[in-house]
């Protein structure tokens, strides 16, 4: 695992930033999707970042809102309704492809399989509009692919440092890079020894930040790239990665 993770820093840190694909490839296709999921994989991204959510029977879902309301047939919050009986049968909308709402277990199902490339990034937001029991689910999750570290380099991201404390005293895996997710951050929090790694606002983000993270071997991943202005800002600042909507724009 910590050759995996030296590699990837290396060549992230001579080469150009690795492509990841936000919410999968969302420009095109329904976001936090299987099929936007594979068809970054298809365009040659090197990753995708997803958005994580509780359900009320506990099963983690592929979704960016804490209600159903924008993305899907469904309504209300996530963790009022149950995956068995509910979430199950509902469709995305607001485009031609109506796809059903994704398991988490399905992406590592998929990310696992001969499809996905050794080394495949797979970036998890999870969001804070939860209960830590999230991370609980989560670290179960994980639990149940334990060759995952050996194909994947997984970014955890949480939005609030009780997040992170939370999962850093589980200790049930170290084979992720724990991430805080943020607009911008100071430098006092990159030299914590609480996060392995930073995505933040390309629009926000200072070159003091990325360098001290680079000097510390914390990747730095930029959201979301879509402009050239952006997207060349990121380059410029030698950052790791950068999450767009649509990969082949890169």
């Amino acid at each position: 695992l910590n050759c995996l993770f030296t590699y990837f820093f290396a060549y992230c840190v001579f080469l150009s930033p690795l492509v990841i694909a936000h919410r999968g490839y969302s420009a095109v296709y329904p976001e936090n999707t299987l099929l936007a999921i594979r068809a970054a994989v298809d365009s040659g991204a090197e990753g995708v970042e997803i958005d994580i959510h509780r359900t009320k029977d506990g099963q983690l879902i592929l979704q960016h809102d804490e209600t159903l309301d924008r993305m899907t047939t469904g309504r209300g919050k996530v963790e009022e309704h149950p995956w068995h009986g509910y979430i199950d049968g509902l469709k995305t909308r607001g485009s031609e492809s109506a796809e059903p709402v994704a398991l988490l277990s399905q992406v590592f199902d998929f990310c696992m399989s001969p499809a996905v490339p050794i080394g495949f990034i797979l970036v998890l937001d999870v969001k804070d509009d939860q209960n830590l029991s999230v991370l609980d689910e989560l670290a179960d999750l994980l639990e149940k692919y334990p060759k995952y570290s050996e194909k994947l380099v997984v970014y955890l991201g949480v939005w609030r440092e009780d997040f992170a404390q939370h999962f850093r005293m589980q200790n049930k895996t170290n084979s992720v890079r724990l991430t805080l997710i943020a607009e911008n951050c100071s430098p006092t929090i990159v030299n914590s020894s609480l996060y392995d790694a930073f995505n933040l606002n390309v629009d926000l983000i200072t070159e003091e930040v990325v360098k001290i993270a680079n000097s510390l071997d914390k990747n730095v991943l930029l959201w979301t790239c879509n402009s050239p202005e952006q997207i060349a800002m990121a380059k410029k600042l030698s950052v790791q990665g950068i999450l767009t909507d649509d990969p082949l724009s890169i």
